[in-house]
């Protein structure tokens, strides 16, 4: 038997009952923008930088460095063809506008790398940028190698 209830409308039902009347609403709302305004939903994470790091949940030791500036720019280049990635096109666009480079190493071999911005005018897509204010940064461009990805294969 054909249901009466449209397929999209049985969905939102199941939203707003699910998720409750807040969660509906943005979703309503995101619907209604969409051919005015791109936007993507984001985690945000409120860290206070100077409080102590909690204890990790990985189960290996692994080490982290910061390359940013001019000074450690060779250096960031190396460690990212270590990893057999293709150095970004924008490389040294990133360095200058202030960028870091965060590389993992898992024992002497980096294993992962990641970058954070800490100024505004980093490009996300369809010509939209970050808006980033004083204190504040955005984590992008993650890379784990293959072999450690989640899920491991046993």
């Amino acid at each position: 038997m054909i249901n009466p209830i449209p397929r999209g409308w049985r969905r939102a039902m199941g939203i707003l009952r699910w998720r409750g009347p807040g969660h509906f609403f943005l979703l309503v709302l995101r619907e209604v923008l969409r051919p005015l305004i791109y936007w993507y939903a984001w985690n945000i994470y409120l860290t206070d930088l100077q409080e102590p790091l909690t204890q990790p949940y990985a189960k290996g030791k692994f080490n982290v460095r910061i390359f940013a500036g001019d000074k450690d720019r060779e250096i960031a280049r190396e460690q990212l063809a270590s990893l057999d990635e293709p150095l970004p096109v924008n490389f040294d666009q990133r360095i200058n506008r202030g960028d870091a480079l965060a590389v993992i190493y898992g024992g002497p071999e980096p294993v992962a790398f990641g970058w954070m911005t800490f100024s505004s005018g980093m490009e996300l897509a369809y010509g939209t940028t970050w808006i980033l204010h004083a204190q504040e940064g955005t984590q992008y461009g993650s890379f784990v190698l293959p072999k450690l990805a989640w899920p491991r294969h046993l």
